[in-house]
């Protein structure tokens, strides 16, 4: 199978869609797949939303993820009252009929907007990984550490592995993104997985107390100790002033994908430029060849 045809913009227009979205940007990419004897049309739409009203918006907004990640339910009028000053620049890649290659090219996308936006800016971004929850501990364990190989040759890093009670432990960790290795990193693919990604002035020496500090304040394990939550609404309340930003990927896994940026009200200007060039870069380029 292979793709024929490059990505066609039909264009940029802006609607009022509700209250909670100021303005949608949105494109279609249209890929002509070469299916054996038979041309299919596989059509894909790329948009861009902006929410003011987070709290309005918290159903949208985590609809994909694990509702105890946004508790907005649970939330103190102090959290309501700051998560007005934060707003969400949002990337949808969406597929009309789900297929392998539609995942597939929704990952694309997600992924090539999302590296555009990491070697941006005038800081390094920085991945910080949590894990899904609480494990046995075992020698094997904690010589293996948390990163695959590949990260830990391709980044600096840092793992820490967080003695629980029961002879269990939990990982956190961080990952410092230098734009110049982003570049030489094959599958970039390596760069997602149970994380966010952070985006401010903070140190690379001071990142090991911040991920203490994100399992001790932010992360819930169950009482079972088979999930481990981190606490979105928290983070970003916590976090997102001036002009840090955490991004997040989320979405149903296959025909519908989203890169969530969350910021500041007195940066989203700047997020909202990153964004709109990083989604033009990917439509000029050419799209994903498919060897299978």
């Amino acid at each position: 199978m292979s793709l024929l045809q490059s990505t066609d913009t039909r264009g940029v227009f802006t609607v009022s869609v509700d209250r909670q979205l100021v303005t949608t940007i949105l494109t279609e990419n249209i890929i002509m797949l070469n299916e054996g004897n038979e041309m299919k049309q596989k059509r894909f739409d790329i948009t861009i939303k902006y929410y003011e009203n987070l709290e309005a918006s918290a159903v949208a907004i985590n609809a994909w993820r694990y509702q105890p990640e946004f508790p907005i339910d649970k939330a103190s009028l102090q959290i309501k009252e700051v998560l007005r000053e934060i707003r969400l620049v949002e990337i949808v890649s969406e597929s009309f009929i789900f297929s392998h290659d539609n995942a597939d090219v929704n990952y694309f996308n997600i992924i090539s907007i999302m590296t555009n936006i990491l070697i941006s800016g005038q800081r390094s971004w920085k991945t910080i990984h949590t894990e899904y929850s609480v494990s046995l501990k075992s020698r094997i364990r904690t010589y293996k550490g948390f990163f695959s190989k590949i990260l830990k040759d391709s980044f600096q890093n840092i793992e820490i592995e967080i003695d629980k009670s029961g002879n269990y432990s939990y990982f956190v960790g961080t990952v410092l993104l230098e734009p110049s290795r982003i570049d030489t990193l094959a599958n970039k693919k390596e760069l997602i997985g149970n994380c966010f990604y952070l985006y401010s002035s903070l140190e690379w020496e001071n990142c090991r107390n911040l991920l203490l500090s994100i399992e001790k304040d932010f992360v819930e394990h169950n009482t079972k100790l088979t999930h481990s939550t981190l606490n979105y609404l928290s983070l970003i309340t916590s976090f997102c002033k001036d002009d840090t930003i955490i991004m997040r990927i989320s979405g149903d896994g296959d025909e519908y994908l989203t890169l969530q940026l969350f910021t500041h009200q007195s940066n989203v200007e700047k997020v909202k430029s990153i964004v709109d060039y990083s989604c033009q870069v990917l439509l000029n380029s050419s799209p994903p060849s498919d060897s299978n």
